[in-house]
């Protein structure tokens, strides 16, 4: 009978440890750090809630062989960012903007993935989660074969300056002679 209530004592002390791990676990925070094209094909980093509670980001450092190839503008701004105590509430996200598009970056960078280093915490706590995140953009490569109206466009526009281009250097030719 002793061992009977024994074993029950230590199945309920068990499923309570159960319990308080998983209400822990709830009430973690989670920040997701993913690739998502903005606006027709323009590479742009966002970092997402996927937990239940809010969240303060204290540092997010971006791997200085890929930002090294990015244009100036956009170079300054994510080598020296100033990220400290971001706040993302649940359910919502922040995007970053690497300036340059997703054919760029295939056809003109050596470096071909991004490598974050983040640090994060729940709102007013101590404790914090340090992750690395990576995203291989010619993984993506791949999968990006829709070609957008904007982008059309943009091919078409520039197939018609080349055109008008040697016409002007046929017009130059042809006023010498």
């Amino acid at each position: 009978m002793d061992a009977i209530n024994i074993l029950s004592v230590v199945a309920a002390w068990i499923t309570i440890w159960f319990l308080l791990r998983e209400r822990s676990e709830q009430n973690r925070p989670y920040l997701q750090i993913s690739f998502e094209l903005i606006r027709s094909n323009l590479a742009c980093v966002v970092l997402r809630n996927t937990g239940n509670v809010p969240l303060s980001v204290k540092e997010l450092q971006f791997d200085r062989g890929f930002i090294e190839q990015l244009p100036e503008r956009d170079k300054k701004g994510l080598e020296h960012n100033k990220i400290d105590n971001l706040i993302i509430f649940p359910g919502k996200q922040w995007i970053i903007c690497l300036g340059v598009i997703i054919p760029e970056i295939l056809e003109k960078y050596d470096k071909k993935v991004l490598k974050l280093d983040y640090t994060y915490s729940r709102l007013k706590r101590k404790k914090k989660y340090v992750e690395t995140s990576e995203i291989d953009f010619e993984q993506y490569g791949r999968c990006l074969v829709y070609i957008s109206d904007i982008d059309e466009l943009r091919q078409v526009d520039k197939r018609i300056a080349n055109d008008i281009e040697s016409v002007r250097k046929d017009i130059k030719k042809y006023k010498l002679l």
